[in-house]
């Protein structure tokens, strides 16, 4: 690489020192002073700083006392998130006491839009002082802080905050105090511990956030000496020759222990209705819990009562409840099964139709139970609009008692049942699968389906999907139509429907009406439908809607507007009108059914008028009409009520269910009348605990079967069952006498009570002792006190911050073997830990044999080498190198195991960054010194020692470490003076700057700067602080004692100075407050708490301390100081943030000296003393950046060597340079 002129590269002349005449290229210097050497043969001046961040907005006070003496800039993730933490790590004199300063992290989440402090160390009694050696490393998302002295801290997030904790186990390294036998032990059929069983027991605390275990507790031995005592035993037997041949029927009770076992049908649906007055809600007593939804003001009603304390009350008028489809009464769905529907009810009208229960997908698919005074119950079936399954009418309520009310299907065969009495009959066996709600106290038959209606549509002017009609340029002198078949008499009484129409374009005047609606005895065009009445438009002359029935009678509204959708609700009252015998309103809005009132028309029916309509339609036209006129519009959701909803049940209702079996227990008989006793079922909160399913059962063994079965699947049985021909034996699950305490009763529904009989009131013979050893057991053991988990260190608070389970070991049964000592644990239970101290000294217990012996050693062994974590070292210097943690031995050790000389690491084979052993250790020397950094450069890291620089390779993760001392008595002069550049390490030792090359441990040195280092900077060297900032491309080597800075450039090899860099320290790290491109940026902090980084993009104040704009930087002195003390210039606008920086006198007796400001007050910069007075027209400076050159100085031969010519004229070019 050729030599600029300006500058020399690294191995160039050395600053300051005089150089041959015959070594001096034109334009060069020996020494430069804010240069930006970044760019080749010119000299530009370094523009300045600016602000990141000021951490007195922070944290008020940073400023007053003695300020910050430790900086890291610091990147770590939010973990759990993608979100990154950034920010600086700062020890500060927070409670103007250098002897306990506060350690905390200043941080932003959001490229420094936001910032917030989290404390690590606590200024009071820290015990950290100025001088306490401090070294932060990152984990991914945790932060590692390392104090001198001090327990070394982990700061991550957890839950909802950052938390801050002493790293690794902390003070819990040290052995746990060991659990505890409760004397619980006892035999247990869930768990694996033998009865005559010895167990090594231990346990410890984990973190599975961090990764961390604490050490192991002492070890206690288990002893069982257990041995089995009788089970208690009883029997329920069955007499086949009883009333119904030993067979459980419904409502046959037994009740063992505190479990009750009913012979009932498992009901699909079970509502008792029971609950508090007035509730809107309820719940489902059968085991699928389906969801009620009350509708409109359903409640519940104590004030009548039927079976329970409260009963459902519907009020006629919008009541109704609503559970969404399911298979559950899926009634139609095959000709094969039984099921039954039923209720009670207290009807309180009964002067119209009302719907009991139905399941109903669409007007045209439905089945339903339904009350109509004069006729009585009908169970009916639709599908596409015809009904395939009807029962008819019969069994009338005609007053306001309580009726129990069914329908029951066997197979094909239906009944419909009133208190118990078949009332009707029908055999059919087709089927449906219904996709609806089942309401009840209502029907939801919701809006037309046009798809089941029929269409005569001679010019195929019609298109019909299921909710709308559409018309498309429709000749309306064709017969066009669109029809349902409703039933003979079908709307017969009061009717409300409702319909959205539009009538969007309709040539030629003709008084032939166009339809949107009409009911009418007849299925034709308008001309031949005889009775009837019609909702439509005319155009005679004025666009107009209108209703009218085939007596005449007709109301027009005003003129409407086309293309304009309407809503139409149309009712009829039959008992109202002028003359008694109907009206019908037709009121139409705009914009919706709730929307303003756009007409409403009305007309009252003639005497004798008829009531009694078969056809409903939804468009229609009169072939009468001479025009040839064409009209396009649409009809849509088209209902046949005032809502989805209609015939309201009013009155009471109790003890809903639906089964899937007959209850009466005999099928449905054609043209029989039986009469069967009231089911029992259902009842408010049925006794039965667990139901004894015997639906088409029909022998003695497979009811005991069923009994049995149901017994043993019953989770919570304190009894197993084994079925006989005609009994059931019943043994405790528990042994002992506790089990001749469980009661054993019988109850027999129906007038039969001779079928089923008990062994004895309760079970008997437990408790007996055998000699047969245990073989299933359970020990119960405590842990100890919180605060006697480790002796007089230990309290909740302490274990609780730092691990979040507790794992417990125990070995399989050592049986009898001589010593216990070194049984293999393995991990049985893992425990969460608990939520406060009370929880912990409740006493916390665990209990044990929960897993095979056989299944033991596939779980997690504890090692007794490897699982040993150790709290880390308490010094100041930490790294991280491949996933691996470094740290230096704590001072003041020293044995023949380890030295304070010594470097330890985390373990290879684990990823927590805390976790440290005894066995990951490099002897150091004391000849090397202690370790001041762990430095991670290229493929390997350096160790730098006072005395040595130590590479270390990691190679895979099975093996060792590979150390190797590169160099000796070259090691690092102070613990900031070195930072990582690419693959190279930059670094002041004894002899100098150098660069290590980590790869290969070649060092270069940079003479060039021995002139400082070893000169005027080497008292200071302990104290040179540095970093490197990837936009400039440059390392920045800081003496805050004489505030210069030494910078290597590395894009033009070239080194300058910066004087008045008075800041305490530096550090880098990725790009803090940039939203992209972020790259490494060197960060400084002042005594005041002001951070700031080079303004590479020049867009500040080219101030050394950033300053803000809007304030006077530069001016003139308009008052004298006789004292040297005092900027005064009376036009000038100072900041507080000036308090510590330099102010430079560029003019008068004091030109080019920089002084201290320590004070501001308006037009007034107190400062330390300058060398002489300040005269009025002195120009100043405040925190400029300096800007200065140096010639070379030139060697003069003597003493007989050949000398310079005086004489001889030299032509030197010309330079020009301004300060400052």
């Amino acid at each position: 690489m050729p030599t600029d002129k300006i500058p020399y590269v690294f191995p160039g002349p050395v600053m300051d020192a005089s150089v041959p005449s015959t070594a001096l290229l034109e334009g060069s210097c020996g020494r430069l002073v804010g240069v930006d050497g970044r760019y080749r043969g010119c000299l530009r001046k370094f523009y300045g700083m600016s602000e990141v961040k000021d951490i007195d907005e922070i944290s008020t006070g940073i400023d007053a006392n003695n300020g910050p003496s430790y900086m890291k800039a610091v990147t770590f993730q939010k973990r759990g998130t993608s979100s990154v933490y950034r920010g600086f790590v700062i020890s500060w004199d927070e409670g103007n006491d250098t002897t306990n300063l506060a350690l905390d992290l200043f941080y932003t989440l959001d490229n420094g839009s936001n910032w917030s402090s989290h404390e690590i160390w606590a200024q009071s009694s820290s015990g950290i002082t100025t001088t306490t050696e401090i070294d932060v490393t990152v984990a991914g998302a945790f932060l590692l802080v390392a104090v001198d002295g001090k327990a070394t801290k982990t700061v991550y997030y957890k839950t909802s905050a950052l938390t801050t904790v002493s790293s690794g186990p902390g003070v819990y390294d040290a052995t746990l105090t060991a659990l505890t036998d409760s004397d619980t032990s006892a035999q247990d059929d869930s768990s694996e511990l033998k009865g005559d069983g010895v167990y090594n027991v231990a346990w410890r605390f984990y973190d599975s956030t961090r990764g961390i275990y604490s050490a192991l507790s002492d070890t206690v031995t288990l002893t069982l000496d257990l041995f089995k005592f009788a089970k208690a035993t009883g029997s329920i037997d069955f007499a086949s020759g009883g009333g119904d041949s030993g067979l459980l029927i419904g409502g046959d009770l037994i009740t063992i222990g505190s479990r009750t076992y009913g012979v009932y049908d498992d009901p699909h649906l079970l509502l008792n209705f029971e609950g508090t007055d007035a509730a809107t809600s309820t719940t489902d007593a059968s085991d699928n819990a389906h969801a009620v939804t009350f509708g409109g003001d359903a409640q519940l009603d104590t004030g009548v009562t039927i079976i329970g304390s409260s009963t459902l009350l519907l009020d006629g008028v919008g009541d109704y409840l609503s559970l969404a489809d399911h298979a559950d009464w899926d009634l139609t769905g095959s000709a094969a099964d039984n099921w039954t529907a039923s209720t009670w009810v207290n009807l309180t009208d009964r002067t119209r139709p009302e719907v009991i229960m139905g399941q109903f997908e669409d007007a045209g698919n439905f089945w339903a139970l339904i009350h109509v005074p004069g006729q009585g119950l009908r169970f009916y079936v639709y599908k596409d609009g015809s009904a395939i399954i009807d029962t008819g009418y019969s069994g009338e309520i005609t007053d306001g008692n309580d009726h129990h009310v069914a329908v029951c299907k066997v197979a094909d065969e239906w009944g419909v049942y009133k208190d118990a009495t078949q009332t009707d009959y029908v055999q059919d066996a087709t089927t449906d699968t219904l996709a609806g709600a089942l309401i009840i106290g209502a029907h939801n038959k919701g809006n037309e389906d046009f798809t089941m209606y029929s269409e005569t549509d001679p010019g195929a002017d019609v298109a019909i999907t299921s909710s709308k009609i559409t018309v498309t340029n429709a000749d309306t002198t064709t017969a066009t139509y669109v029809v349902r078949d409703m039933g003979v008499n079908w709307f017969t009484g009061d009717f409300t429907h409702r319909l959205e129409f539009e009538l969007t374009t309709l040539t030629t005047a003709q008084a032939a009406p166009i339809v949107v609606w009409a009911v009418a005895d007849a299925a034709a065009d308008v001309s031949g439908w005889g009775d009837f009445i019609w909702f439509g438009c005319r155009e005679d002359n004025n666009d107009f809607l209108e209703v009218r029935d085939n007596d005449g009678n007709a109301a027009v509204s005003s003129a409407f507007t086309k293309g304009t959708t309407y809503f139409a609700t149309i009712a009829m009252d039959v008992s109202a009108g002028a003359n008694g015998t109907g009206q019908i309103v037709a009121t139409i809005r705009t914009g919706s059914h709730a929307g303003s009132v756009f007409d409403t028309l009305t007309i009252d029916r003639d005497a004798g008028g008829d009531v009694d309509y078969r056809y409903v339609y939804g468009f229609a036209l009169d072939d009468s009409d001479i025009n040839n006129r064409d009209f396009t519009g649409f009809v849509q959701n088209f209902s046949l009520s005032d809502s989805a909803y209609g015939d309201y049940l009013k009155g009471n209702m109790d003890a809903l269910q639906i089964v899937h079996s007959n209850i009466y227990g005999a099928a449905p008989v054609v043209g029989v009348t039986d009469t069967f006793t009231l089911p029992t079922l259902p009842v408010p909160d049925t006794p039965a605990t667990t139901t004894v399913d015997v639906t088409g059962l029909t022998t003695l063994l497979q009811h005991t079967n069923a009994l049995a079965n149901s017994i043993n699947g019953d989770t919570s049985a304190v009894v197993t069952a084994s079925s006989g021909a005609v009994s059931v034996t019943l043994e405790s699950k528990v042994r002992g006498a506790t089990g001749n305490t469980y009661a054993l009763t019988e109850s027999e529904a129906g007038s039969n009570t001779d079928d089923i009989s008990v062994s004895a009131a309760t079970l008997s013979g437990g408790g007996i002792l055998t000699k047969i050893l245990e073989p299933h057991c359970k020990a119960v053991m405590n842990f100890p006190a919180d605060d006697a988990v480790i002796s007089g260190v230990s309290t909740f608070a302490g274990f609780d911050a730092l691990f979040d389970t507790v794992d417990v070991f125990r070995s399989i049964n050592l049986g009898d073997v001589v010593s216990t000592e070194g049984a293999i644990l393995y991990l049985e239970q893992t425990l969460s830990m608990p939520a406060n101290e009370g929880a912990w000294d409740a006493p916390l217990t665990v209990t044990l044999g929960t897993k095979l012996d056989e299944a033991l050693p596939f779980q997690i062994t504890y090692d007794p080498q490897k699982d040993i974590v150790l709290a880390p070292p308490q010094s100041g210097t930490v790294g991280r190198y491949q996933k691996i943690t470094f740290m230096a031995e704590a001072t003041g050790v020293d044995s023949l195991s380890k030295t304070d000389y010594d470097t330890v690491h985390s373990s290879i084979e684990h990823v927590s960054p805390e976790y440290f052993t005894t066995f990951n250790r490099r002897k150091g020397d004391p000849e090397e010194g202690r370790p001041l950094r762990f430095l991670n450069a290229g493929d390997a890291m350096l160790i730098l020692e006072p005395n040595a620089i130590v590479h270390v390779f990691k190679t895979t993760d099975l093996k060792p470490l590979v150390y190797t001392v590169l160099h000796r008595n070259r090691g690092l002069t102070g613990k900031g003076a070195a930072h990582v550049v690419g693959n190279s390490v930059f670094m002041i030792t004894g002899v100098g700057l150098a660069i290590i090359d980590a790869n290969n441990g070649q060092m270069n040195l940079v003479s060039a700067a021995n002139r400082v280092l070893l000169g005027s900077w080497l008292a200071d060297l302990p104290n040179v602080q540095s970093c490197y900032d990837s936009h400039m491309n440059a390392s920045f080597f800081l003496n805050p004692t004489d505030s210069e800075m030494l910078i290597l450039w590395h894009s033009t090899k070239m080194i300058s100075m910066l004087e008045g860099a008075n800041f305490v320290t530096c550090s880098s790290t990725v790009d803090i407050t940039a939203s992209s491109n972020k790259k490494t940026r060197a960060y400084f902090i002042t005594d005041t708490g002001l951070i700031v980084t080079p303004d590479y993009l020049r867009a500040g104040t080219g101030t050394m301390w950033g300053l803000a704009t809007g304030t006077t930087l530069d001016g003139t002195v308009t008052t004298a100081s006789a004292g040297g003390t005092n900027c005064i210039d009376s036009g000038a606008t100072f900041h507080a943030d000036m308090v510590g920086c330099l102010i430079y006198y560029t003019s008068g007796d004091n030109a080019g000296e920089g002084v201290e400001i320590t004070s501001m007050a308006a037009g007034n910069l107190t400062h330390n003393a300058t060398t002489s007075a300040i005269a009025v027209g002195d120009r100043y400076a405040v925190s400029p950046v300096p800007f200065k050159g140096k010639l070379w100085p030139l060697q003069i031969r003597q003493f007989g060597q050949e000398t310079v010519n005086p004489f001889l004229r030299k032509i030197i070019k010309g330079m020009e340079m301004n300060g400052y």
